[in-house]
């Protein structure tokens, strides 16, 4: 279930977006249609809240496109050179976007380029690698090093130097526990966790439902001077 509602202090919390999807669907394939169906009604928010699952270069820029902050973690990269004692991750090489090339601690470029729609790979010479001081803590195979990097790299470099800072760690703690409180009380309160119906037409129907039913609900106790209760007034931020 994919829920997006206003998070503004002075007014209610309203859900401006909920869809059933297909299991198989990941979390940053559905942002794309989830911004569109807020953009053709009209709800299209300047800044948007999301988990790591939807942070993507792909949909940053398309969130850049659409005029949309997209804000959220970027999920650290893993590979194996992470698991060699003193290996030599991406981070140590230096990529240059503009012109298209990457040099490695030891000064070699890469010798080819392959470009696809999200990505580019640099391909070390496999000779120049197999003569290298550092292949032990550089390569895992018989060919030369490999880097990987996304065709909006820029973006994501970005977005990971934002998301260090601790005005972003407390802004975005701020905002994401409400998301988080939100499909709880749809959960507990409007049994979302259970698909009444057959079919996805008939699920998302009911999605649909259960977003009105929870938005009167809010809306009424809103005018009724009723507030949501604030659980945390002070957050405890730390480096990780």
């Amino acid at each position: 279930m994919q829920v997006t509602d206003t998070d503004d202090a002075l007014y209610p919390h309203i859900i401006t977006d909920i869809v059933s999807t297909e299991s198989n669907l990941t979390d940053h394939e559905a942002l794309p249609d989830i911004q569109d169906r807020l953009e053709q009604r009209q709800c299209k928010p300047g800044e948007h809240y999301v988990d790591a699952g939807y942070m993507t270069g792909s949909n940053l820029a398309n969130s850049q496109s659409k005029q949309i902050d997209l804000i959220g973690p970027l999920a650290s990269t893993m590979t194996a050179q992470h698991l060699i004692p003193d290996g030599i991750t991406q981070a140590q090489f230096q990529v240059d976007t503009q012109k298209k090339n990457v040099t490695c601690p030891q000064e070699y470029q890469a010798t080819r380029i392959v470009h696809t729609k999200n990505d580019w790979r640099f391909l070390f010479s496999k000779e120049t690698c197999a003569s290298c001081p550092l292949r032990s803590r550089c390569c895992t195979g018989k060919s030369g090093r490999t880097i990987r990097i996304s065709a909006h790299y820029e973006l994501m470099q970005q977005a990971r130097a934002r998301q260090k800072t601790q005005a972003f760690k407390r802004d975005y703690a701020q905002h994401r526990s409400g998301v988080e409180g939100s499909l709880s009380a749809l959960v507990r309160g409007n049994g979302l966790r259970v698909g009444r119906y057959i079919g996805q037409k008939k699920r998302n129907l009911q999605a649909l439902f259960t977003g009105c039913a929870a938005n009167l609900q809010r809306t009424s106790r809103w005018l009724a001077g009723n507030r949501p209760q604030v659980r945390h007034k002070s957050w405890t931020l730390q480096d990780t």
